[in-house]
């Protein structure tokens, strides 16, 4: 943490995005376990949010 002039601080977060068995997935990216195509016309529907409900309530 860095004190500022009047008070203010700044603070710089470091942290690593790990997966369960320890692969780092920095500009690695993750495959999602249920792909979901977007529609970019259908912005009344979420698509990908009524898929994840789903499959969250098997």
């Amino acid at each position: 943490a860095e004190e500022l002039a009047g008070g203010a601080g700044l603070h710089i977060t470091v942290a690593k995005w790990l997966t369960p068995n320890g692969t780092f997935v920095h500009k690695k990216g993750i495959t999602p376990d249920v792909v979901v195509a977007s529609d970019e016309n259908e912005s009344d529907n979420d698509v990908q949010l009524a898929k994840a409900i789903e499959y969250l309530l098997k």
